[in-house]
């Protein structure tokens, strides 16, 4: 049974309660709700919800009991920070309960800074372009420094160096966010040694260690590589000693990449050789004599000739190895050779004296032949180191003379015979 105007008591309905989203402003103004609970007894009437005494939801409503009725809080209203109030109404006959709640809009989250172009840590070997962004529905200022300088985002940095990038800003309501991001700019590959030259030679077990110059290290892309014989036989960290000790030929491989991204590369071989040159004579003996053309070869054994280091000289004259060396002269030689190889090896050097004897040379006839006229006869001898005393001439049973002229005019058989000796003993007839 409806009840009469007179008999119907406010307090047969009333808005209960209000219920805002208390974390209205940090959602970012979405979907801004609310809550208004109502309770009546067989209720039917208006409803209506105003906003600062301006309405803006109204609907007819019958429900019995208690009810909830959502709805959206007007964004362009919620924008403004600062105080505000919400009043609800039901009306029935006449009759209106209402309830109000005040609130606050405040602005508690600070501004929210985005950096693109870098990240915080990363190492580049080109030039980057940082650009910042803020957001925020208050903001009022921000401030941005790279390495203590102001800095305008957007421009580019390409200058290889450490940099850290500091960026501040605050809304109307003193909301401050801050964000700081280090970075580098390396476009220098490392630098990678080796205590030895390429093509290096050594006579000893050798040890050493790749070096390398690098302010931007990335540990895990450093390593030397040893290959001996076609296989890789030794892998190592840079800075770690290696030591070789077997004779052949090695090649070693340096490789860095940092933690820009720059990569370099060392390759280096060295040999290691322990056994010297030999020398080898060939077509003379030490302290011999020989009485004609004598043809000399020196030859080195050896698998790392180095020709600077190689000495052939007979008397004081360079000759190389490998090579037949003819000699025409009556003398008296000294040969001498040495080498020593890339490694440093020397070879046993080699002396070597060996001359020619007086050679007796007879001119005006020839031995065994007949003649119709005088013949005039001259004897000499051929030799750098004459000992006159020893020199015997006799023609027909007469003693001579050498080097000097004799006629024979006698008819018959005729004899010259001659015997001499060098200073050095050699002797010839």
């Amino acid at each position: 049974m409806a009840l009469s105007k007179k008999a119907f008591e406010v307090g047969d309905f009333e808005v209960a309660s209000i219920v805002t989203d208390k974390y209205v402003y940090e959602y970012g103004y979405d979907d801004i709700l609310a809550e208004v609970r109502l309770w009546s007894k067989e209720f039917s009437g208006e409803f209506s919800l105003y906003l600062a005494d301006k309405l803006f939801y109204c609907a007819s409503l019958v429900f019995d009991g208690y009810t909830v009725v959502s709805f959206e809080v007007p964004k362009e209203e919620m924008m403004e920070l600062g105080f505000h109030n919400l009043r609800a109404e039901l009306v029935k006959e006449g009759l209106t309960s209402f309830k109000i709640r005040d609130f606050e809009v405040a602005d508690t989250i600070p501004p929210e800074i985005i950096i693109v172009g870098i990240k915080n840590g990363n190492y580049y070997n080109y030039p980057v372009i940082p650009e910042v962004e803020i957001f925020d529905f208050n903001f009022e200022a921000s401030l941005t420094l790279l390495n203590g300088n102001k800095f305008i985002s957007g421009s580019t940095v390409s200058e290889e160096a450490e940099y850290q990038l500091y960026v501040s800003a605050w809304d109307t309501s003193k909301n401050i966010a801050q964000k700081d991001i280090y970075f580098v700019i390396d476009q220098t590959p490392p630098i990678l040694t080796l205590p030895f030259d390429d093509d290096s030679y050594f006579n000893y077990t050798f040890t050493f260690s790749a070096g390398i110059v690098e302010p931007h290290r990335d540990l895990s892309q450093e390593n030397v590589n040893v290959v001996f014989n076609d296989e890789t036989i030794a892998t190592a960290s840079i800075n770690e000693a290696l030591i070789l000790e077997n004779e052949g030929t090695y090649q070693i491989n340096v490789q860095a990449i940092d933690l820009a991204g720059n990569h370099s590369q060392l390759n280096r071989t060295l040999t290691l050789d322990f056994t010297p040159p030999v020398i080898e004579i060939v077509g003379v003996e030490n302290e011999s004599y020989y009485n004609h053309d004598l043809t000399i070869q020196a030859n080195i054994i050896e698998l790392y000739r180095e020709s600077a280091n190689e000495v052939l000289i007979i008397n004081y004259q360079t000759y190389p190895f490998n090579t037949e060396i003819i000699l025409t002269q009556e003398d008296d030689y000294l040969l001498l050779a040495s080498a020593i190889d890339k490694a440093g090896n020397p070879a046993k050097i080699i002396f070597l004296s060996f001359k020619t004897p007086p050679i007796i040379k007879i001119e005006g006839f020839t031995s065994g032949r007949y003649y119709n006229q005088d013949v005039e006869i001259f004897a000499t001898v051929i030799d750098n180191n004459r000992d006159y005393e020893s020199e015997v001439l006799i023609i027909d049973g007469a003693i001579a003379s050498f080097d000097s002229y004799y006629v024979v005019s006698r008819e018959g058989e005729h004899t010259v015979s001659a015997r001499v000796q060098d200073l050095a003993s050699n002797t010839a007839n």
